[in-house]
């Protein structure tokens, strides 16, 4: 089960890459579009280096995975596994969609792994939600399916 958990978060948050805007989109709107892949990002490379606390900062009170882990069980599982070796992730087709102070980021996540040496591939259609309140923005729900 664990490193089902951890399989999961580093497909979810690994190699994010940025798309364009599309046309006619407001300058606000696509710049708070980066300013959300950017925390994707952040939580990307936290999660790489188990950097709990990184992590934390984004995360909503009452934020859980979809049918997973809630916030608290989540930063427990943040401790790096030597015997997981990430050979290549990469997301792609980011899409941002902005709803006021609610935001929604989608991707396609592909990636490359060894466990204990076996080698794994895969792709994730991944999704989190976030909110923004007092001016920062908070995941409160992520969400993964096999691609």
């Amino acid at each position: 089960m664990k490193f089902t958990l951890t399989l999961i978060l580093v497909c979810l948050f690994s190699g994010v890459s940025y798309g364009q805007t599309k046309m006619g989109e407001s300058k606000a709107n696509s710049a708070t579009e980066r300013e959300l892949l950017d925390l994707v990002k952040k939580w990307n490379e936290a999660d790489l280096k188990g950097d709990s606390a990184s992590i934390s900062s984004l995360l909503a009170d009452e934020f859980s995975f979809l049918g997973g882990s809630k916030r608290a069980e989540y930063l427990n599982l943040m401790k790096l596994d030597p015997s997981l070796v990430i050979e290549s992730a990469t997301i792609s087709n980011p899409s941002v969609q902005v709803y006021g102070n609610a935001a929604v980021v989608t991707t396609v996540t592909s990636f490359k792994l060894k466990k204990n040496g076996a080698p794994l591939e895969g792709r994730f259609l991944s999704m989190t939600v976030w909110i923004k309140q007092n001016g920062h923005w908070l995941c409160v729900k992520a969400c993964m399916q096999s691609a």
